[in-house]
């Protein structure tokens, strides 16, 4: 046998053997042996054949597929079938040998349909006026036909092109404006397609429909011919639109595919992310990081931040050796950021709990709160820290432990405050015996070592490092800022660098000064103190700070008023003093010694005037006026290792001067209108001193409205000066009418002398102004006093919820109270209530509870065992839509989800399997194959029920023999009717089967008012099987009666015909009652289901007599007018021709994949969408060609059709004589 070799090598061997090489003394030349080869397709055994072919004869380099097309023919034919048209596409593209073989219709055209056949979705059909090539490069094709752009592409299905943006501008066309008679031709033959389009200048994108250029340009030489016949012009006409149409179905059925290929996308790409995450979380799980995944999966999308876990390709052992080291590195992080988390959380929880402990303290000591620090830093002393950082975590720190070591506070408390005076010590600079400063700090000096007492001298000052403000001792050991944790704390400062991560995790807050050098001495301040203070006449070495706010002197800052002139004065206390020094002066160093003047008697009541009346006293005024606390009031009690704080620590303001203290007690405390006695919706009006309700008329008498004028003669002017002004609850300011009354009586007995007037009005301003700074204080004192009546009721229902509760566990009720919410626990009776719970009420409410909760617990059994039946049941849906999606024509006539559970096998796992056993999907799977004998068995069960219910004579009076044979053709007898006993609705076989009535609970059978008050059982089972209890359906008799005389008018055996015969029949009748009542013309005619319902709702009380006599077919010309009629008919415009619609099968099989039953691929909308007779491609893009393709789905059984069951052909019509 020859060797075989491809076209081109052996064309090349042929070109090397003419060319001779020259002879040698070497010898002969070294002959070529060429290596066995297949015959290629570039050959034939013809002597005279071509030698090569015409998708082989290229030129140039060919690139990697070079050996391609050196393959056998039928190889590469076979390799090719296994490729998708977008594979195909992309070959043929590659070189010119592939494009030449790709585009021989003669040898790949098998292989273009197997491609197209395979890929899914299916895309449509191929058109007529397309070849495979064009069309696989129109659907997936991703250049534009013109210039090869790749961005911005639009596609138009309907004109078989794609364009970019500015392609579109050129190749389409607007006809909108031209009204030439032959371009409206053109618009009715022409191409055209809502495309999008884009504005450079404006940014602007708008869709607009357009004319494909190069077919408008055909078509206008066609219409240049001789197209002046009218029926030449008709018939071109047509068969244009009827391209058109077929472009505009082929364009919709692309464009849906194009929507069911995104979607495939786009589910694909999501499965491949899930399964991809799955793998490496498994792989994590593996590696013994399911600690942290899980708190990551508390956190939105937070698993999709680790790197490497949103891929979009599968993942591989080489991808998975590369992103594993930094997946671990990240997981490490974030564990130790998790433990960090939560050891903070539970230091955070336990010194909360000590700083209980020690509020406690205080408020029992309060002569310790002057020096105490705050009360989370009692945490970080001892014995306290080793109860707050060693208690080990998983045991839980109770205030009742931290409350047997509260005896330990004083020494704590003790031992802190020496270490911090001896470090505020240390920062005061040595001090001589005539108390001259000496030196730097004490540390660095060699002065005698100062005591605890000059701690509280006015010139030890301190300074923050954080703040501005100026601290006195003891304040500087409660100043806040020494507290906090800051940017850069003195711990961090002293880590060396790279250890930053192993600081130990602290609680909340930081110590005292941390670092020790957040306060330091301030000596500026001190030296202004002094200054100050020998100004005022005191010793700078002995006076304490204590003793000047009690002497309460002001000082006059004499720089500012020799910038003012003599007057005014600007005067201050001796705080202030400093505080205006920095501010004002703090550049200033001659003469300070003379830069301060104490105030003499006169001046200085002048400025406590001033003070008492200016704003920026005015929180100083509030403060004053509020007054001290009441020791054992603010008490913190501690019970049942809880700590409860008073109710209200603060007394109301001082009374005021101008009310006496009855007056001011029944302000406070009066829980009545001062006008009506009224209790309800009373308010106090704190500047007019009054209380008054909602009425108008005691608000009419004890207010009044005064008129705003500028007019300053005028008496409205004065009083709106001088009186104080309300406007609680009123929009307009309004004024006390007894103080406008008495005030009126001043104004007139100062007969109009101006300047007594002007005095008198500037102490009344003091007084309003006076009222006003007190206002605040009242308003707050309510509040509190409020929220401290809110909180004594809260306390008061906790402590009897409490006790009531203790009580019930007593008796055997911890399960509910446990088991239940608080909201519920509160609809108890007597629970809400606010006195103490006594043995006398507990007597008469224990059994009242008893009875209530015993009544709940076998609700809330039978609730459990309801929720547990359904979520099992649940678990059934999709064996149950598999079945049916398997066999789709069973639909209409199938047992529901809730029936199946009840019917065995599943009956028994559903609710046999004990409640503390799981019970899924895959313990139903085995069945699987049985669930179509379960239908058929419950369709049985169901028959054998109706044909118990049917009489004698329409079984025929069939033998016991023919009973048991299970004669299912009487039921599709016409006159075999039954009736819902709900609804009264007429029923028919096979349609009752799948009544909703016989398929849901009847409410009937409950009796809720008497659950709990003997052993009526709660029905706790959510299944309901069909016609439920034997008797909801009935047979009709009286209608199976109208239906005899109507067939028998119509000339029907009414022992043999089906309801399907008569409604293939479909006849019609004439009620000749209804004629004779209205005249001879015109005449009521019906089918004959709507004849039945007529008889019963128009005709029930005749006789047998009229009813046969009542009735009259139509004959065949009155019956195409009654067609006519209802077609005409506005009531019967909803009417379908047939009954039913098509669904595709394919768009609703689920599917089973790894021993798990899965949905449909498709949109709910396109599994439910109806299809029409002619369609050969529904919208998920399967092919509707094949008679197994669709199934018919019943009106009865379809959403929209619903409602309209026995009566769902037209409606009666009246049609003339």
């Amino acid at each position: 046998m020859s060797g075989r070799s491809s076209a081109r090598l052996r064309e090349k061997e042929l070109r090397a053997a003419e060319i001779k090489p020259k002879a040698t003394t070497h010898g002969a030349p070294h002959s070529r042996t060429s290596r066995k080869k297949q015959k290629t397709a570039a050959e034939t055994s013809a002597p005279n054949a071509k030698p090569q072919v015409s998708w082989a004869r290229v030129k140039g380099r060919r690139g990697h597929l070079k050996m391609v097309v050196e393959m056998p023919l039928d190889i590469i034919l076979e390799i090719l079938q296994y490729l998708y048209p977008v594979d195909l596409l992309n070959m043929s593209r590659s070189n010119k040998a592939m494009r030449a073989l790709l585009l021989d219709r003669s040898l790949t055209f098998r292989v273009w349909e197997s491609a197209f056949s395979s890929f899914s979705p299916a895309p449509p059909p191929c058109p007529d006026d397309l070849n495979f090539p064009q069309y696989a490069n129109l659907l997936f094709g991703d250049t534009c036909f013109e210039c090869d752009a790749k961005k911005r592409l639009t596609t138009s299905m309907k004109c078989y092109v794609r364009y970019c943006e500015s392609c579109i501008e050129t190749e389409f066309i607007s006809l909108t404006h031209v009204d030439q008679e032959t371009v409206k031709l053109l618009r009715r033959v022409t191409l055209s397609d809502y495309v999008k389009r884009y504005d450079q200048q404006s940014k602007r994108r708008w869709q607009t429909n357009l004319f494909l250029r190069r077919d408008y340009e055909i078509k206008l030489q066609e219409v240049e011919l001789d197209l002046s016949d009218t029926s030449k012009r008709a018939e071109y006409e047509k068969r244009a639109q009827e391209r058109l149409t077929k472009r505009a179905s082929f364009g919709y059925h692309a464009r849906q595919w194009e929507w069911a290929l995104s979607n495939a996308k786009r589910r694909n790409a999501a499965d491949i992310q899930s399964t991809r995450q799955d793998m490496i979380v498994g792989k994590l799980r593996g590696l013994g990081y399911g600690d942290v995944l899980d708190r990551l999966r508390y956190s939105y999308r937070a698993i999709a931040t680790l790197p490497g876990i949103t891929g979009k390709k599968p993942l591989t052992d080489k991808e998975w050796d590369r992103i594993r080291p930094l997946l671990v590195d990240t997981l490490i992080e974030l564990r130790k950021t998790y433990e960090n988390d939560q050891r903070k959380l539970l230091l955070d929880k336990r010194t909360l709990t000590v700083s209980g402990v020690f509020d406690y303290y205080i408020s029992h000591n309060r002569h310790t709160e002057r020096t105490a620090p705050l009360n989370q830093q009692l945490a970080r002393l001892e014995p306290f820290r080793t109860l707050v950082y060693d208690t080990p975590s998983e045991k839980e720190l109770t205030a009742t432990e931290v409350m047997e070591h509260l005896d330990d506070i004083p020494g704590a408390l003790k031992a802190w405050k020496e270490d911090a005076d001896s470090l505020l010590l240390a920062l005061l600079p040595s001090v001589s015996p005539r108390g001259r400063n000496k030196g730097k700090a004490a540390s660095r000096g060699k002065g005698k070592e100062p005591d605890l007492s000059v701690l509280e001298r006015a010139t030890s000052l301190f300074s923050c490092q954080w703040c501005t403000e100026v601290l006195v001792y003891p304040a500087v050991l409660s100043h806040p800022c020494l507290f906090q944790k800051h940017a850069r704390s003195a711990a961090k400062k002293s880590q060396p660098a790279g250890e930053e991560d192993d600081i130990p995790v602290d609680g909340p807050g930081a110590p005292w000064n941390e670092g020790g050098d957040q306060v330091q001495f301030d000596e500026e301040a001190s030296t202004t103190a002094t200054v100050i203070i020998a100004a005022l006449g005191h010793d700078p070495n002995v006076v304490t700070w204590e003793e000047l706010d009690k002497a309460n002197q002001r000082i006059e800052c004499l720089r500012c008023r020799s910038k003012k002139g003599a007057a005014p004065r600007l005067v201050m206390g001796w705080r202030s003093a400093i505080l205006h020094d920095f501010a004002k002066h703090s550049g200033d160093e001659d003469n300070v010694s003379r830069a301060w003047e104490a105030v003499d008697a006169d001046s200085l009541a002048k400025a406590y005037k001033k003070e008492d009346v200016s704003r920026s006293w005015k929180q100083v005024n509030q403060v004053k006026k509020l007054g001290p606390y009441c020791v054992e009031c603010a008490k913190i009690t501690f019970a049942g290792g809880n700590f409860r704080a008073p109710y209200n620590t603060s007394r109301p303001p001082n009374c005021p001067v101008d009310l006496t203290l009855p007056q001011y007690a029944n302000l406070l405390y009066g829980r009545t209108c001062f006008t009506c006695d009224s209790i309800h919706g009373l308010t106090v009006s704190w500047m007019c001193y009054t209380r008054y309700c909602r009425e108008a008329e005691c608000i009419k008498q004890q207010f009044l409205e005064i008129l705003e004028t500028e007019d300053q003669s005028s008496l409205e002017w004065y009083m709106r000066q001088i009186l104080p002004c309300d406007r609680t609850r009123r929009r307009n300011p309004s004024y006390s009418l007894l103080e406008y009354k008495s005030q009126v009586k001043v104004y007139v007995s100062m007969n109009g002398d101006q300047e007594k007037l002007d005095q008198y009005r500037e102490q009344r301003n003091e007084h309003c102004n006076i009222r006003k700074l007190a206002l605040g204080a009242f308003q707050k004192w309510e509040s509190m006093k409020t929220g401290a009546r809110k909180k004594s009721v809260q306390d008061r229902r906790r402590d009897r919820r409490e006790a009531i509760m203790k009580k019930l566990v007593e008796i055997g009720y911890e399960d509910m109270i446990t088991g239940l919410s608080a909201d519920y626990l509160g609809s108890l009776p007597g629970v809400t209530g606010v006195k103490p719970l006594t043995d006398e009420e507990w007597s008469k409410l224990g059994p009242q509870l008893s009875d209530v909760l015993s009544w709940d617990r076998r609700h809330y059994a039978a609730s459990q065992r309801w929720d547990l039946i359904t979520s099992r049941s649940d678990e059934l849906a999709g064996i149950w839509a598999y079945h049916l999606s398997q066999n789709p024509d069973l639909w209409p006539f199938s047992p529901t989800r809730e029936q199946l559970a009840k019917l065995e096998p599943f009956r028994a796992i559903i609710y046999g399997t004990p409640a503390d056993q799981t019970v899924d999907e895959s313990l139903f799977m085995p069945f699987l194959d049985q669930v179509g004998e379960v239908f058929k068995g419950w369709m049985n069960d169901a028959e054998v029920v109706l044909l118990k219910l049917l009489p004698s004579a329409i079984r025929g009076r069939a033998s016991q023999e023919k009973e048991k044979l299970h004669d299912v053709s009487v039921l599709r007898k016409a006159t075999a009717l039954f009736t819902c006993e709900q609804c009264n609705e007429i029923l028919m076989y096979p349609h009752v089967l799948t009544h909703a009535c016989l398929t849901e609970r009847d409410e009937r059978g409950y009796q809720w008012k008497d659950f709990g008050t003997g052993d009526n059982n709660l029905d706790d089972d959510p299944n309901v099987s069909w016609n439920e209890g034997g008797d909801r359906v009935t047979f009709s008799k009286v209608a199976s009666d109208y239906l005899v005389n109507i067939l028998r008018v119509l000339g029907e055996d009414p022992d043999t015909i089906t309801w399907e015969e008569l409604d293939e029949a479909n006849k019609r009748v004439e009620c000749l009652r209804c004629r004779k009542i209205k005249g001879k013309a015109p005449r009521l005619v019906m089918n004959w289901r709507e004849a039945i319902l007529h008889e019963s709702h128009r005709h029930p009380e005749d006789n047998s007599k009229k009813r046969a006599s009542g009735w009259k077919a139509l004959d065949p010309d009155s019956l195409l007018v009654a067609y006519e009629k209802e077609d005409d008919s506005s009531g019967n415009a909803s009417k379908r021709p047939v009954r039913g619609v098509l669904h595709c099968r394919s768009c609703q099989k689920w599917r089973i994949e790894d021993g798990e039953i899965l949905p449909p691929t498709v949109s709910e909308r396109i599994q439910h969408a109806r299809l029409k007779p002619e369609d050969v491609v529904c919208e998920g893009g399967h092919d509707l060609t094949s008679a197994e393709a669709t199934y018919l789905h019943y009106y009865a059984h379809d959403p929209y059709e619903a409602e309209k069951g026995f009566s769902y052909l037209p409606y009666p019509v009246w049609i003339p004589a």
